[in-house]
């Protein structure tokens, strides 16, 4: 048991914390209790009362009127809670009941317990914005509070009310409350557009109006009823003072009330005739049931009937967190959390509503669908902010993710679900032509087939999910995976993420909840720390956008600006309205960035570094960036999936031009060696050979192919990276050469093996070889080399050959997925093989660069040979 109590005190007015070491509080008083502080939220009244010495009665001050924590000590009267307990509650700035400190103790009244699902962080935010909106409504108002035990049963019941300020965490909770105790209330409330969607949706608010409109007066009284405007004005920041003609929203026969939330500030005047309450901290003994307040809340929590107000922000632990905490807050900016939004429709979901979303589909995906711990749900979708909240209620019961390309066909969707063994799909509404017959396929029922986005008749919806989870209340949540006593998570597959191979069909990777931890961790230490908004542009499903889209984020607190499907225009947009620094890109987009006309109309000037993988970059193109943007610095990571993203990636100091050439150095609690293909001898620097990489990213092998997992990851843990390289005495690797044979279209890794089985199939063709030519916008591009069966190719004409070789183009867009499309075929005599039969790609390499042979049969876009 901790001993001491570390205390943190203000000495003096204006002054900084300093942490004082004390003994523990030993005595308790009969209703009394003492808790073990995990969690502190600060609060405005916090840096008044050190900077301004608000309320101090003498120095020095122990602050902190919020936290959360676990219950250490009892008084002998104390009924409620028990040693052990989670509980948040309120605290009182001064000496001992000052929540800055590791004990604490509090009356019993003050104390509520918190649901298991409720974290200490979140908890310890809610206690003063709960108090205040209480008062705003029993005190300011004179409104009853039914759900308040020995509360006010009568008083005004306005039918309509607009509370300023409903952004803020006061007001969310207002709203939240008067829902609560007047149900058929019409709640209207003001702030910044990017809030209205949480504050309809999330809180419940009839209407939310932008606070900086200049039609606002008139906005809010069309909404009601005969546009006489509204009963009563709640104001929880003051802005009356401001805005002196929002006193014109109120309806003239109503009881025209304004109840405003003392902010340290004189009274607000309201118009004659205009009922004008100010309230404070000192009013709460005039209200009945003021005791029961916060003990209200634990029942309130328990039933899911009260929500978290605002996102919290963690920032930090002990003395440094709190002053930082307090820095911020004397800066006006409060602790708000980041989310997902999508670019264009501006939908929004904050990383809290991602977990508590997650908390209710995770139940109704036990609950409904009986969905067990080591089970497959597939998401068949383009990017969507109903993605990542998804993936996080699956893996938070032990699920597993399968992403799949929104361009599958269906046979492609067919052998991915029946490859992952999926029992529910989760797609949008656009995609159900390809979902539908590739889920029947694979043996799963329309009722498991889900839709992220849209509607459509006789299909449900993550929505859908969401209400029915919920449904079972805070304490009838399905509890999250917890990791059995020696155990690891090392093991516990989380994520699905097909990689094409050097052979075959796609192989589904096996990803571990520790792959990604580690990868997180590697990739935030590169991550400058001003890098707090990220542009979602590569699909989700890749395991750039698992861990750079939607992990990643997470981890750093960082809005994601997510695009449904690349479009130059709509993320030009983007960034500039988002102001976004850093572009993370793949080589066909850097390109793009570079050649499309429509870039010289937007002002980039803001754009600070840019981002790459996937695919090399030619010379010619970096080059090119830095002319065009030279204000930029350039960083790029190798990787693969089976390394769960990078390997390498460049340090913050050496994201600049001259390291662009090469891929990085070696992350964190990463091991990198170069050997020789052929003898498997470590190379030393500068000594090219195949990269073999082993750390905590890398993953756990293939699912169901135990000869694929053995050819690619050793018995030492050592991932054959198939690539040839060499590492540097300043540590950078370049990468020369790939030993592998795949082609890398966009940066997505297309399989000859694959491509040559199709063509195969084709009657026609008698043999076939698949390679690939180089693209300046795509990077690579396959090619067919093929041999015609003696019946379609003796007799023939040359336009006849042709016309057969455009019949195999079109034959393979039918079949495969685009970024697999054939755009080049050209007819040869023979493939060229080894005695074993393997194909000799080499040979067709130097064919490709033979320019001089006479008499070529090929076709490709336009029948020209690409000349790059």
């Amino acid at each position: 048991m901790e001993s001491q109590n570390t205390r943190y005190l203000a000495r003096q007015q204006g002054g900084s914390l300093v942490a004082t070491v004390t003994e523990r509080p030993v005595a308790i008083a009969p209703m009394e209790v003492l808790i073990h502080v995990k969690a502190v939220a600060i609060n405005p009244a916090d840096y008044k009362m050190i900077d301004e010495g608000h309320r101090v009665n003498s120095w020095p001050l122990a602050p902190g009127l919020d936290g959360a924590g676990v219950v250490e000590g009892v008084g002998a009267n104390v009924k409620n809670v028990a040693l052990g307990d989670r509980v948040l509650a309120l605290f009182t700035a001064g000496d001992y009941a000052a929540s800055y400190q590791t004990f604490a103790v509090v009356e019993e009244k003050s104390v509520a317990k918190i649901p298991n699902s409720w974290s200490f962080e979140n908890a310890a935010s809610l206690g003063v914005c709960y108090l205040t909106g209480i008062m705003a409504l029993g005190i300011g108002l004179k409104s009853p509070l039914p759900f308040l035990r020995d509360g006010p049963i009568s008083g005004l019941r306005p039918s309509s009310a607009l509370i300023l300020g409903g952004s803020s965490a006061v007001g969310s909770a207002t709203i939240q409350l008067l829902r609560l105790a007047i149900p058929d209330c019409m709640i209207l409330t003001t702030s910044s557009p990017r809030h209205h969607a949480h504050l309809t949706k999330y809180l419940n608010a009839d209407h939310a109006f932008d606070r900086g409109s200049a039609s606002l007066v008139t906005d809010v009284k069309s909404v009601t009823p005969g546009c006489r405007g509204v009963d009563v004005i709640i104001d929880v920041v003051g802005a009356g003072g401001m805005q002196p003609d929002i006193f014109n929203v109120l309806d003239n026969h109503g009881p025209q009330k304004y109840a405003q939330v003392w902010t340290g500030n004189d009274q607000i005047q309201a118009p004659s005739g205009v009922n004008s309450v100010m309230f404070r901290g000192r009013d709460l003994p005039q209200l009945s049931g003021n005791a029961n307040i916060v003990p209200t809340l634990e029942t309130l929590l328990r039933e899911g009937r009260y929500k978290l107000p605002l996102p919290v922000r963690i920032v930090g632990r002990g003395l440094d967190g709190l002053e930082k905490g307090l820095g911020l807050m004397r800066q006006g900016q409060p602790s708000i959390a980041a989310g997902f939004t999508n670019a264009v429709t501006k939908e929004r979901v904050r990383y809290d509503e991602v977990k508590e979303h997650a908390v209710s589909i995770s139940t109704a995906l036990t609950r409904k669908f009986g969905f067990c711990q080591g089970e497959c749900v597939a998401l068949f979708s383009s990017n969507t902010v109903w993605y990542p909240v998804a993936m996080f209620a699956t893996i938070r019961i032990g699920g597993m993710i399968s992403g799949a390309s929104p361009a599958y066909n269906v046979e492609e969707m067919t052998y991915a679900l029946k490859t992952s063994k999926a029992r529910i799909l989760m797609t949008a509404a656009s995609a159900l032509p390809v979902a539908i017959p590739a889920a029947k396929n694979a043996g799963i029922p329309q009722d498991r087939i889900i839709l992220l986005e849209g509607r459509h008749q006789g299909f449900a919806t993550i929505h859908d999910l969401i209400k029915f989870g919920r449904g079972f209340g805070a304490g009838g949540q399905t509890p999250a995976l917890k990791i059995k006593k020696g155990e690891t998570n090392k093991w516990l597959c989380g994520f699905l993420s097909f990689s094409s191979g050097t052979t075959g069909l796609p192989k589904a990777v096996m990803i571990s909840h520790h792959n990604v931890m580690a990868q997180c961790l590697q990739v935030s230490q590169l991550t400058p720390k001003d890098h707090k908004k990220i542009l979602a542009v590569l699909p989700l499903f890749h395991i750039t956008g698992l861990v750079h889209q939607m992990h990643t984020p997470v981890c750093i607190n960082a809005e994601v600006y997510m695009l449904p499907a690349f479009d130059m225009k709509t993320m030009l947009d983007t960034v500039v309205e988002y102001q976004i620094s850093e572009l993370l890109l793949v080589p066909p987009i850097l390109i793009r960035l570079l050649r499309d006309p429509i870039v010289k109309n937007y002002d980039l000037s803001h754009i600070r570094r840019f981002s790459s993988g996937a695919a090399p970059l030619s010379a010619e193109v970096i080059q090119e960036l830095q002319r065009r943007f030279p204000q930029t610095g350039f960083k790029q990571g190798y990787g693969m999936t089976e390394s769960c993203s990078c390997i390498t990636a460049h340090p913050i100091e050496q994201s600049t031009y001259e390291y662009a050439n090469r891929v990085g150095s070696i992350v964190a609690n990463t091991e990198v060696k170069i050997v020789d293909p052929e003898t498997g001898t470590e190379l030393g620097y500068g000594e090219p050979g195949e990269i073999l990489a082993r750390g905590p990213q890398i993953v756990m092998g293939y699912l169901d192919n135990e000869k694929a997992t053995a050819e690619t990851f050793d018995s030492e843990a050592w991932l054959h990276t198939g690539d040839v390289g060499y590492i540097d005495r300043e540590g950078f690797i370049t990468i020369t050469d790939r030993i592998k044979e795949m082609i890398k279209v966009k940066g997505i890794a297309v399989a000859p093996a694959e491509l040559e089985d199709l063509l195969l199939g084709h009657p026609m063709i008698e043999d076939v070889a698949v390679g690939a030519i180089a693209d300046d916008y795509t990077g690579q591009r396959p090619k067919a080399y093929i041999v015609l069966k003696p019946t379609f190719r003796e007799g023939k004409g040359k336009e006849q050959v042709l016309a057969l070789l455009r019949g195999v183009i079109q034959y393979v867009q039918e079949k495969k997925v685009r970024h697999k499309w054939i755009t080049e075929v050209e007819l040869v005599k023979e493939i060229p093989k080894s005695a074993s039969g393997k194909i000799l790609r080499r040979v067709l390499r130097q064919l490709e660069q033979d320019a001089n042979i006479q008499d070529r049969v090929l076709v490709g876009r336009e029948d020209v040979r690409s000349k790059l």
